[in-house]
């Protein structure tokens, strides 16, 4: 197992880097935790779950065990703790509130069908992407209608917001045709490659917005005009 984790390590380096990139929020995280709020605690949270299932995932990988269905398990999970983490930001604005659970309901159903009855196929990840993208942009929205931000750039979820809206766009498209992407017959492994990289590095950019959002958890209580 050890030579094979060396040789995927030579081969893939960047899903390596990427997956101890998943570990910055929560050192930025921890080394701010006597500023962050319930909902800051949270994602901290989720990204020890992230750090926790891509080992999962290794481990599959090492003893070359097909983990498409543990992935779909992973988003179900993910999604749904990203529902209660944006219900703790949205719980005072029953408009926005509405949008979430409806939205989270039907991605959710939406996840738990492709994973019961299209178990062969991988295009759930596109699923769960889309629900990040639309739940950050209505934050993004609900900010600017109410305008009690201070400086926006000062605000955490600002960056975590932008960090998942990075994540979810920039793989969207890989996780839509990942079925084709690792079918050899249609595409080479280089061009597979390119694309697998490219979504590893977006995942490092991820990380690092997040860990700015973390890092400006000390600046939120002077950054508000009012509570938000």
């Amino acid at each position: 197992m050890t030579e094979r984790l060396i040789s995927l390590f030579i081969k893939y380096p960047l899903d390596y880097i990427s997956h101890i990139f998943l570990l910055l929020p929560v050192i930025i995280g921890f080394y701010r935790q006597k500023y962050l709020s319930n909902v800051l605690k949270g994602f901290v949270l989720f990204f020890i779950v992230r750090f926790s299932e891509e080992n999962v995932l290794l481990y599959y990988s090492l003893n070359r065990m097909n983990s498409m269905g543990l992935q779909k398990v992973f988003m179900v999970v993910d999604v749904f703790l990203l529902i209660f983490f944006y219900y703790l930001l949205f719980k005072h604005r029953s408009g926005s509130l509405k949008v979430l659970f409806l939205l989270g309901g039907l991605i959710e159903s939406a996840l738990l069908i492709h994973l019961l009855l299209y178990s062969k196929t991988g295009v759930s990840g596109s699923i769960g992407r889309f629900f990040m993208i639309t739940i950050a942009l209505l934050y993004y929205n609900v900010i600017l209608q109410e305008n009690k931000i201070r400086n926006i750039l000062y605000h955490s979820m600002f960056w975590i917001n932008a960090g998942f809206l990075v994540y979810a766009m920039g793989t969207f498209m890989t996780s839509l045709f990942i079925d084709y992407l690792i079918d050899s017959t249609k595409i080479s492994n280089n061009m597979f490659d390119l694309f697998w990289n490219m979504s590893q590095i977006i995942i490092c950019i991820q990380c690092i917005l997040t860990a700015i959002g973390m890092y400006f958890a000390k600046e939120e209580r002077t950054n508000q005009l009012s509570s938000v």
